[in-house]
């Protein structure tokens, strides 16, 4: 379905490491296959596809980082049209086979993000839920209602506002179906940027794990009342990434 998030990317220095951390963490493995004549690293949970984990060049000046894929029906007007809104396309298209490509943008604020095509119809109920996926996605923002014109100019995203214990929450929808939220960047974050949420099972056991794993712990596990519980961290290479559990299934 157009607008929905079907993929994600860890872009860090130390491949190794990563998967290492995260296979511990998550359970996820690390498969290779190649692509248009170039290997290349994915991440699964069985026999799921989660992301890519793509080595960064040693002089790029962006520290480690996910990103996430939003599906289009047309990557060069989905460009366009961010293009239009006043957001910028570093990448703006490139083919990954030659019936697949994507596209980096970077909203007015600078969160990245990243848009994807394919010609290929991808399977019923994909990205698959449960414990060990990426569930949720979340931008942090100076100026939410800007970027909600935004987002919703570059990807037909529409919302609904909800009031939560920290202020206003922007659930952002894809037709009838939630993709994320945005909402105000609290204090003491850096810069706007996309946060996602990965669903455990315990999540005060996959909290302490990822401490132990060398994980810097930037939000405690905290209670959303009567939607779930989270934590945020970054992995030891300092790629920032949130674990969540429904209020039905928290520990």
């Amino acid at each position: 379905m157009s607008g929905k998030v079907v993929w994600h990317d860890l872009n860090t220095r130390d491949t190794a490491k990563a998967a290492s951390f995260y296979g511990e963490l998550l359970g996820w493995q690390v498969r290779s296959r190649e692509m248009e004549g170039k290997k290349h690293d994915f991440f699964y949970l069985g026999e799921e596809g989660l992301g890519c984990l793509v080595k960064q060049d040693p002089k790029d000046p962006m520290p480690a980082h996910w990103t996430a894929y939003v599906q289009v029906d047309d990557l060069d007007a989905a460009v366009k049209r961010a293009q239009r809104a006043g957001g910028t396309a570093p990448v703006p298209r490139m083919a990954i086979t030659d019936k697949d490509a994507f596209a980096i943008l970077v909203d007015p604020l600078g969160a990245t993000i990243a848009a994807y095509y394919t010609s290929n119809p991808l399977p019923p109920g994909y990205p698959k839920q449960g414990p060990g996926t990426f569930c949720w996605e979340e931008l942090l923002t100076t100026d939410p209602k800007r970027m909600l014109a935004f987002y919703g100019e570059a990807f037909g995203w529409t919302h609904e506002t909800v009031q939560m214990p920290i202020g206003p929450y922007h659930l952002l929808k894809a037709g009838d179906a939630q993709v994320g939220g945005v909402m105000q960047m609290p204090p003491g974050v850096l810069a706007p940027h996309w946060l996602s949420y990965i669903a455990v099972k315990d999540m005060n056991g996959a909290s302490a794990k990822a401490g132990k794993l060398g994980a810097q712990q930037h939000v405690p596990p905290t209670d959303i009342p009567g939607i779930g519980r989270f934590s945020v961290h970054a992995d030891p290479q300092g790629a920032s990434f949130a674990l969540y559990t429904s209020a039905a299934k928290k520990a």
